[in-house]
């Protein structure tokens, strides 16, 4: 009985947490951008399941979250399903095999998590475009990526103190 509990209070604190960051992501009731950089707090949100429960509740997260944002998101076939799913099990895989489980772990994996969404987004949908793609890269997905990973913050919370 005292399993269910342990497991009930993380896992409604990160459903309540996913829901938030859905909404912010995606409605404009309070928006989350500021001058070109629109972040996807979403990445934490995977990051911070796969570094606290591991390889599989990260893919799982990573898929559930990633089906919800390519509900809302136009054309990206999903795009946002697999890369969300690839970094699930790509975080879970490097804290259980070779980082510690300490915030500056984490915020480095969000960071770098942030950077290979933007950057394989950028690459896909933008670059082949033409133009000044790099200017392009630099002034809108670089400032998201940042921005993105900064939400491992709240993200971290959860798995930290309900675990």
């Amino acid at each position: 009985m005292n399993n269910k509990t342990k497991t009930f209070w993380p896992a409604t604190a990160y459903v309540i947490m996913f829901i938030i960051m859905y909404f912010l992501t995606y409605t404009s009731v309070l928006p989350l951008k500021i001058g070109n950089s629109a972040p996807m707090p979403l990445i934490a949100g995977v990051v911070a399941v796969a570094f606290f429960y591991g390889e599989w509740l990260g893919f799982t997260a990573g898929l559930i979250t990633g089906i919800f944002a390519d509900a809302v998101a136009a054309n990206t076939v999903c795009f946002n399903m697999v890369t969300l799913m690839l970094i699930g099990v790509a975080v879970g895989l490097l804290v259980n095999k070779y980082l510690n489980k300490n915030i500056y772990s984490a915020l480095l994996l969000a960071a770098v998590s942030a950077m290979a969404y933007f950057f394989v987004h950028w690459l896909i949908f933008n670059a082949a475009s033409g133009g000044n793609v790099i200017t392009h890269f630099l002034l809108y997905y670089f400032p998201s990526a940042i921005y993105s990973a900064l939400f491992i913050f709240p993200a971290y919370l959860p798995g930290r103190y309900l675990k």
